[in-house]
């Protein structure tokens, strides 16, 4: 250690500061701009190790350094992240620029030839940058600005086709996610008390199921429409529409308005269309499946029929837009149900109304009823926190072995008048991951798991029984499944590994930036928004015992992200990925088995 009171200098590293500097500067970036850090030279003295290790837990997409041996040193210190070297590397150093997985800067066609033999030989392929020389003198092929430059346009075509099968990146969707409620929880908003308390949606006035579609073709894709006309008590309420199995990407357009538009076919979209929607008339709907890209679930085999599960509801101007249940037991066997409630006045005036709460044991007694007053004004939203005791909850101990649910309501009460409920089911007990294990209520659990996907809901309660017979404790889907596939497993006991609804075979093998989607950065955006969506949609649910980043699809970039986010957003939690062959983007390596 330093002695402070003899050297005449010393620098104190502030990691906190780095971490200001950083978001300074990364706010600041267009979109699509990626965030490289530069660390070589022992990052300029501030020490790589730490300042990488600081960067990465930051967000940081690139690190570089001066030369393999820096590299080196930030891979054997648990560094993950891609790393870029600026420096010359002698082509017989390709085997470790290869094992480390470092990109390689190149400033000629000779060098690339040499780099790209000893690649060919090890049967790999090598990530290399091509440094341009704009002017400094230094490195790179050398531009000059209103010069002859076609022998350096020869050299980087010549040493561009030396990387494998010299394709283009796959192209982007044509369609984007537009004006589409997403990252909530699925829920039903009722208007009767025992309809919401059976789950029964299709007696309850607020459902409108889609019964059938009239179907055509033309150039631009498939377009499945129906017509309906609201009942009379929506008037002034927000009409949504819930569309699910769209085979990718969808618009939805009614009465000749384009609503919105949704991209992931696996789990629901809901638009809001109130203000297209005549009340005394018939309103056409137009769901249009476009001829774009099905990529990144091209591979995921789906017999359901298409647009399947599509209905419409409405909900009051006063109401929950969305909520999360949560519970924590206590030493003295009693337990806390918690809750942050989103509630919003989508009306024209400040309002003040209530949110009431209730819960039932798993043997049908009351056990607290809360009621929370909140005013808020025209077009806002706020966050109401939740916590109520439940005694002997630790008696109630959710498992598979032992499903014991608690149900209740959340509720807004206007005046006289109750405008909603919400219902809910969860569970008492704690998932734990730690050490490589998964611990339910202090005890490991030990998986063993099918892989399935729900056709009928009575099919799965048959198959459930069947599986747990046979010892199964776990289901894995091979995408996202509906919501009832989630209540029942809540209900019947069988945990449940949630998988994101990404599955491709595009080029898979070639690791290059841009060879799989996996590893395009510029496909990150979609690969982040399904793996939310399933998180957000399926949260609520205490069956969860761990999520897939989706079916094996090739390993990258954009996997990467998707397990850190998970990572951070449910760290009780493993992430598993099939297709991980031993990177660290998997937490678990399980066998599942296919049931007879």
């Amino acid at each position: 250690m330093t002695d402070l009171n003899t050297a005449r200098t010393w620098a104190e590293i502030d990691l906190d500061a780095l971490a200001h500097n950083y978001h300074a500067l990364h706010s600041l970036l267009p979109a699509g701009c990626r965030f490289l850090g530069l660390v070589k030279a022992n990052a300029y003295g501030h020490g790589a190790v730490p300042v990488a290790r600081k960067l990465q837990q930051l967000g940081a997409d690139m690190l570089a350094v001066a030369c393999l041996m820096e590299a080196e040193e930030l891979r054997r210190a648990g560094i993950t992240l891609p790393i870029l070297c600026l420096g010359q590397t002698a082509p017989e150093f390709a085997p470790l620029l290869l094992e480390y997985g470092v990109t390689q800067t190149v400033e000629d066609l000779e060098t690339a030839r040499a780099l790209s033999d000893a690649a060919q030989a090890a049967g790999k392929r090598l990530s290399v940058h091509v440094k341009l020389d704009t002017g400094m003198g230094r490195l790179g092929f050398l531009w000059r600005d209103g010069g002859d430059n076609r022998a350096v346009l020869e050299d980087i075509a010549a040493l561009c086709a030396l990387q494998a099968a010299a394709s283009e990146p796959l192209p982007l969707p044509q369609t984007t996610a537009r004006n589409r409620s997403d990252r909530r929880s699925e829920f039903m908003s009722y208007t009767i008390r025992a309809t919401a308390a059976a789950g029964d949606r299709e007696t309850d006035w607020n459902y409108l199921p889609v019964e059938q579609f009239s179907q055509t073709a033309d150039s631009t894709g498939i377009h499945y429409s129906f017509s309906f006309v609201p009942p009379e008590f929506w008037a002034d309420r927000i009409i949504l529409l819930h569309t699910e199995g769209s085979r990718n990407s969808h618009t939805v357009t009614v009465n000749g308005t384009e609503i919105g538009s949704a991209r992931d076919s696996g789990v629901p979209s809901e638009f809001e269309i109130q203000s297209c929607v005549r009340s005394d008339a018939p309103n056409r709907v137009v769901i249009t499946l476009p001829n774009d890209t099905d990529e990144p679930e091209s591979a995921l085999a789906d017999d359901r029929p298409a647009l399947t599960g599509c209905f419409l509801y409405a909900q009051p101007r006063l109401r929950i837009r969305d909520y999360t249940i949560g519970t924590a037991l206590n030493e003295d066997g009693s337990g806390t149900l918690f809750a942050e409630v989103v509630v919003e006045n989508a009306s024209h005036s400040s309002e003040s109304f209530s949110l009431c709460f209730d819960v039932f044991s798993p043997q049908g007694k009351v056990e607290d009823f809360l009621s929370f007053p909140v005013s808020l004004d025209a077009g806002t939203c706020d966050t109401m926190h939740v916590e109520m005791p439940v005694y002997g909850a630790a008696r109630n101990r959710w498992s598979a072995a032992s499903p014991r649910l608690y149900s209740g309501n959340l509720f807004i009460r206007h005046g006289d008048r109750i405008l909603e409920y919400v219902p809910f089911r969860t569970g008492f007990g704690q998932t734990a991951f730690a050490d490589g294990r998964i611990l339910r209520n202090g005890e490991p659990v030990q998986l063993r798991v099918a892989r399935y996907d729900a056709t009928t809901p009575d099919a799965l309660r048959a198959d459930i029984r069947r599986f747990k017979k046979a010892g199964y404790d776990t289901l894995w889907p091979h995408r996202p499944q509906p919501y009832w596939f989630y209540d029942l497993c809540d209900a019947l006991g069988m945990y449940v590994i949630d998988q994101a609804n990404i599955g491709t075979d595009y080029r898979t093998e070639d690791r290059r930036v841009g060879g799989t989607p996996s590893n395009d950065p510029a496909w990150l955006a979609e690969y982040m928004a399904r793996t939310q969506a399933m998180f957000y949609r399926s949260r609520n649910h205490v069956c969860i015992i761990a999520r897939s980043l989706g079916e094996p699809s090739g390993n990258g970039y954009n996997f990467y992200k998707t397990y850190r986010w998970l990572r951070q957003a449910a760290p009780d939690r493993p992430v598993i990925y099939a297709g991980a062959e031993g990177e660290w983007n998997s937490d678990l390596d399980l066998t599942p088995e296919i049931p007879d």
